[in-house]
């Protein structure tokens, strides 16, 4: 099992996709540059449109912006937003709904004072999210009220209660840390070392001490050390991070007690027998059962305020305009845009029927 990252077998891989593996190329030092696909004349679905797919991968973003430009490569996926430096005339940037946010996880372990829900209701408040994540990313991202994505589970959203969350309102927040006397507080905020997340730092921190917070200490760690230590020990006060969700509806990795820690993703450490049942019934329940349960715990959530929500982002697919037949769907990991690959196409012909069609209705047309 040690060897096989580096087997054949694994650099290799045989599959029973739309394509199969043909060639790679690989630097001196083992970097894979290339992997070519062909089509895979087993493959028991419809045959793909284009004839050979190719992989190229980069070891930074301007490296790939520029094979972009100079037509090197078709297109290139994003996780993070699209800056206006990456952006190229007669290009599409595709936007795929991603179940996936950012939030302040509170952990009241290591900072006592943060067990008073009154004075993580005035940090959420003093946060005027719409406009952070306006200056931070245009309109790429969505601001976010709580931990279940409505518009991802159903067609409408009829309560409500689920609309709403905690408002931007500084003059409260100020007024209730007066209250608790904790205007003076210093708080520590821990953050991933990624650069599109930097303009959302500054912004609660300057949102923070516009309401009293006497210092805000910003700790950037590195994505390495924040998976491989800080996650591992909890030793955060408050954690601006991302959760991806497989299922829209399974809240239960992010929110069941069970998952307070590691491996788990319960960031908050938080703790609702309540929630926990009502996440449990999701699971078994149906999905007409599903909404009901889903507003219960996402109003749980907002009222106990164990995180302050902060905005989705979607999956960022950019190409050629000459790409056709991309289709735009829920996607859960990146290798999703990939789903209806056997319908992509870059050349159309038009097509002169010369034979009748017989309609269902039995009109020949």
């Amino acid at each position: 099992s040690a060897n096989l990252r580096l087997s054949g077998y694994n650099l290799e891989p045989v599959g029973s996709g739309p394509y199969r593996f043909e060639s790679l190329e690989k630097r001196k030092d083992g970097f894979i540059t290339d992997i070519r696909l062909i089509p895979n004349e087993f493959y028991s679905g419809a045959e793909p449109f284009i004839g050979a797919f190719a992989f190229k991968f980069f070891s930074s973003s301007d490296s790939l912006l520029d094979a972009f430009r100079t037509r090197e490569i078709d297109g290139f996926g994003s996780l993070t937003p699209i800056t206006k430096d990456a952006r190229v005339s007669n290009a599409v940037t595709e936007r795929i709904p991603m179940p996936r946010y950012y939030a302040l996880f509170f952990n009241e372990v290591n900072n006592a004072l943060l067990k008073e829900p009154k004075l993580r209701s005035a940090l959420a408040r003093a946060l005027d999210v719409k406009t952070i994540t306006k200056e931070a990313f245009g309109d790429q991202a969505t601001p976010l009220n709580g931990p279940v994505f409505f518009n991802l589970v159903k067609t409408e959203v009829e309560s409500t209660e689920t609309e709403s969350g905690i408002l931007f309102d500084p003059d409260r927040a100020r007024a209730e840390l007066a209250e608790l006397g904790a205007q003076d507080m210093a708080l520590n905020l821990t953050v991933p070392n990624v650069e599109f997340l930097r303009p959302v730092v500054e912004g609660i921190r300057t949102a923070w001490q516009a309401v009293g917070i006497s210092e805000v200490n910003i700790i950037t760690v590195s994505p390495e050390e924040l998976v491989g230590d800080v996650l591992k020990t909890r030793s955060y006060e408050i954690l601006l991070f991302g959760n991806v969700f497989e299922n829209p509806a399974d809240l239960f990795p992010f929110w069941h007690s069970s998952q307070r820690f590691y491996p788990g993703l319960n960031l908050s450490l938080y703790q609702n027998t309540t929630v926990d049942r009502l996440i449990e019934e999701v699971r078994q329940g149906t999905q007409d059962q599903w909404i009901g349960n889903l507003e219960k715990i996402h109003r749980t959530i907002i009222e106990e305020q164990p995180a302050t929500f902060l905005f989705s982002l979607p999956y960022f697919y950019v190409h050629r305009e000459r790409l056709g037949g991309f289709r735009q769907t829920l996607f859960t990991t990146p290798a999703d845009r990939f789903a209806n690959i056997t319908d992509w196409h870059v050349l159309t012909a038009r097509v002169i029927q010369t034979e009748p069609i017989i309609d269902n209705a039995g009109e020949m047309r």
